[in-house]
């Protein structure tokens, strides 16, 4: 009974320690549109919120493993997820209806995560995404992380 308690009081600290940690973060300002303009997510971040203008790039540290990401929208979005070379890395459009999910298996490092909405034409790299310029405003979204970021 004793060996019972113990564990079941271990478990509980654990998941407190956990769900104490993770953490919605919400878009300061324009998120930006390039490497250099990306917003970086804080660890423990479990959900982002924002507005969408042309398209919003949020940088993550990643612990390894696989990733996963979805959106939750009134619109048609697009997820992206690049290493900081600019190389995509997974793309997805309409997963869940016009909600879109990736799930890349990542190693431990820095990544950027993009949302933009499906008529923005971004030229298919990330390159392309610094033609979006700058605003605050437009689609409402949150994406939700499957794991926390480190």
């Amino acid at each position: 009974m004793k060996k019972t308690l113990a564990f079941l009081a271990l478990a509980t600290g654990i998941v407190a320690s956990q769900s104490a940690t993770a953490t919605p973060y919400t878009e300061t300002g324009d998120a930006g549109y390039s490497l250099a303009t990306a917003q970086m997510l804080p660890g423990g971040t479990t959900s982002i919120t924002g507005f969408l203008d042309n398209v919003d790039i949020y940088r993550f540290s990643w612990g390894g493993g696989s990733f996963t990401a979805s959106t939750s929208t009134g619109f048609d979005p697009m997820l992206f997820v690049f290493d900081l070379t600019g190389n995509q890395l997974a793309f997805n459009d309409d997963y869940f209806g016009l909600q879109s999910y990736v799930s890349p298996t990542l190693a431990s490092g820095d990544y950027l995560l993009a949302i933009d909405y499906y008529s923005y034409n971004y030229g298919g790299n990330l390159a392309g995404f610094a033609n979006a310029g700058s605003s605050t405003g437009g689609y409402a979204y949150t994406i939700n992380l499957g794991t926390s970021t480190i």
